[in-house]
């Protein structure tokens, strides 16, 4: 089913906002290579609150879609912030020594906690909003749907299988050079340039010199 021309520039509009508020007020003020995981506690609070504004503004720009679309405004920034920052390998390969990976380990740690309190605080606007004024769809909707077991049970079988599959694929064969931590047993890390080229001269020049 394609989409009307009036939802994508809901949805277009949606998205605006988002990065509007979360990359393009924060992202000054942190610097231009900032991870979320490495912003200051003043700035991860203003971007709790910028997402959760971002959701109920876009709430009611995108009404009476606003629960669907909504939702898109913190992912669109988050989104536009993560190719900002950077991959995980190049700031890796900025900080050489053991001591200042082991630092960007441990904040990495707490990094996706951040995003989803970002992206909480965004649906909490949308939820918000949905009080304030609920959609037309959901005043004519009188019957609750019957709860069925068996959702849960695919959710819960997918979210072991998505587990399952990262830790075997990430933590068995996207391995380098290991690096030994007191706290976590070992670090894997991408390994500094250093390797050495040796440029020798054609066997012509060679034989000329000798003769």
């Amino acid at each position: 089913m394609e989409l009307s021309w009036p939802v994508k520039l809901r949805i277009a509009a949606v998205a605006a906002i988002g990065i509007a508020l979360i990359y393009g007020v924060v992202w000054p003020m942190t610097g231009t290579s900032a991870r979320l995981g490495a912003i200051g506690y003043h700035h991860a609070v203003l971007l709790v609150g910028l997402a959760f504004l971002a959701g109920l503004i876009s709430y009611f720009v995108s009404w009476p879609y606003g629960r669907e679309i909504g939702i898109l405004a913190a992912p669109a920034g988050l989104a536009v912030w993560a190719v900002r920052s950077g991959t995980v390998a190049s700031v890796y390969q900025l900080n050489p020594t053991v001591a200042q990976r082991q630092e960007i380990t441990a904040s990495l740690k707490f990094e996706p906690i951040v995003w989803l309190v970002i992206l909480a605080a965004g649906f909490a606007g949308v939820l918000l909003g949905q009080r304030i004024r609920p959609s037309l769809q959901l005043k004519d909707k009188q019957e609750k749907p019957k709860s069925d077991p068996g959702t849960y049970l695919n959710t819960v079988a997918a979210l072991a299988g998505s587990a399952f599959i990262a830790h075997l694929l990430i933590g068995k064969l996207a391995q380098n050079s290991t690096m030994p931590d007191n706290i976590l047993r070992s670090v894997v890390a991408q390994p500094a340039v250093g390797q050495q080229v040796t440029v020798r001269s054609p066997p012509s020049e060679d034989r000329a010199g000798e003769q």
